[in-house]
């Protein structure tokens, strides 16, 4: 169940060390990530993919999981009264969870191969749409960039990713050459490690000290409102709704940090939020699994 998750854990304490023994690469890694390993991954998983329509019965879950995270977010943040940088990465990390690359083993885990289906649906039209269409208009407002409609336009259109999402759709009545998917696969495998690395260089343990009162408080509603908010209003479907919870119940996304730092934002308590979710997801899947 855990070899996904400790590979997460790995890459960080990689990145760490990097870090300390030579110098900070998590600029140019994260500016990789944003403009070519994203998008790959996106392309990869979302133009092959066979879309039934039953299958989608997750994905309205999915939505409510992440505005409901959303919204208790920004009260979150109101109520610690944090300045507008702040803001941005709690109402992301609460409303954005790691749904592929933690959320993808530990599914595949629990309740077999057959299950990935509804993780990837809840992955793609849930966390990854969210994150590219609101990501970069929550994190382009807590930078303080102009949050008009033709500004917060620009900057989704131009977001490589949302780039991705539409070239994906738009393609898929076509075959792509096999050089293409396969160049998209190697490209976006790098994803995970490269991303992962990056956070790990930005880990200093006496920021996650300094942050640690709102990084609870970002963990409590992101790994236990929301969840249990889903699994009081999940219907009856079965394997799809035993998915949703697991999903629902993930850390923080590890692109959270990412935006942080390519905003501005206040990436301190990004990493600290993305990090500790890591460790904490260990007792609270397996939880919310039995629960289910």
């Amino acid at each position: 169940m855990f070899e996904g998750v400790f590979l997460i854990f790995c890459f960080l304490i990689i990145g760490y060390f990097i870090k300390i023994a030579h110098k900070d690469y998590s600029d140019a890694l994260i500016h990789f990530c944003i403009f070519v390993a994203f998008p790959a991954l996106i392309l990869e998983k979302l133009h092959p993919l066979k879309i039934n329509i039953s299958d989608l019965s997750i994905v309205p879950i999915a939505i409510f999981s992440i505005i409901l995270g959303f919204f208790v977010g920004f009260l979150l943040s109101r109520a610690l009264k944090l300045q507008r940088a702040s803001s941005a990465v709690v109402i992301m990390a609460c409303g954005l969870g790691n749904t592929s690359f933690v959320g993808f083993p530990f599914v595949e885990a629990l309740y077999g191969d057959e299950a990935l289906a509804y993780a990837l649906l809840f992955d793609q039209f849930g966390s990854f749409l969210a994150l590219s269409i609101f990501g970069s208009i929550i994190a382009a407002w807590g930078a303080g960039e102009r949050s008009n409609a033709k500004s917060l336009a620009k900057n989704l259109i131009l977001f490589p990713p949302f780039i991705a999402i539409l070239l994906s759709l738009a393609l898929k009545p076509f075959e792509l050459a096999d050089f293409v998917m396969i160049g998209a696969g190697k490209l976006s495998a790098t994803l995970l490690p490269l991303v992962s690395i990056a956070v790990g260089m930005k880990i200093e343990l006496k920021h996650i000290k300094e942050n640690i009162t709102a990084t609870t408080a970002v963990l409590v509603v992101k790994m236990g409102v929301v969840p249990l908010a889903v699994l009081a209003v999940l219907p009856p479907f079965g394997l799809a709704s035993k998915v949703a919870l697991i999903e629902a119940a993930m850390p923080p996304m590890v692109m959270v940090a990412v935006f942080a730092v390519r905003y501005g934002l206040d990436e301190k308590l990004a990493v600290s939020c993305v990090a500790l979710g890591i460790f904490a997801s260990f007792a609270v899947v397996p939880l919310f699994y039995y629960l289910g």
